[in-house]
């Protein structure tokens, strides 16, 4: 299950940042910019590795001149997404990752600040996918370049992603915590865990 879900965010994470270069969200305007701090708006090891590894990448898309010293130059902080815990329809999801990227940023201010949400869309009746909404803030000197994107569409099961959704909006609807995310879903359903 953690080598599924790994790499499935680390593809969404280096697909997104890929997107943004390529749409001008950060390399039309940044060539020069010298990261040498990055906050990750998570503590999950999953997704402050799959940042890692866009980080390390970076230099491949001759964007940003990164210069990630050692492990404490990439940091991972507790931000809350302000969402379900099983966010449902793309508006959510990256509701979720830019709340993220706001509370990321003001826990620990970094060169380049990203935050990752994973949530469930259906795109046509019946059929879902599984994404990440990945939002990116990149600050140089006094100008500040963001960029928003998503990575792959992962497609997941029509009857178990309802599940999910039927359990976020009866908790919505009580205001309680999700019971029954989609990773929780799988897992159990594979018979792992899904943290």
């Amino acid at each position: 299950c953690e080598s599924l879900r790994r790499g499935a965010l680390r593809l969404d994470v280096i697909t997104a940042r890929s997107t943004m270069a390529s749409e001008g969200g950060v390399s039309r305007h940044a060539t020069a910019v010298l990261v040498r701090t990055v906050t990750v708006a998570s503590t999950s090891a999953i997704k402050v590795a799959a940042v890692r590894e866009a980080v390390s990448k970076a230099a491949m898309l001759h964007s940003l001149h990164v210069h990630v010293e050692n492990d404490d130059d990439l940091v991972g902080v507790a931000a809350p997404s302000g969402v379900s815990e099983q966010p449902v329809g793309h508006e959510e999801t990256l509701r979720g990752a830019t709340n993220r990227l706001s509370a990321a940023y003001e826990a620990r201010p970094a060169d380049l600040t990203v935050a990752v949400e994973n949530g469930i869309v259906e795109v046509l009746p019946g059929h879902w996918v599984d994404l990440a909404w990945v939002a990116a803030t990149l600050r140089d000197g006094g100008t500040t370049y963001s960029a928003e994107a998503h990575g792959a569409a992962l497609p997941i099961d029509a009857t178990m992603a309802a599940e999910a959704a039927a359990a976020a909006a009866a908790a919505a609807a009580e205001g309680s915590a999700v019971v029954a995310t989609w990773g929780d879903v799988v897992a159990a359903k594979l018979g792992c865990s899904s943290k």
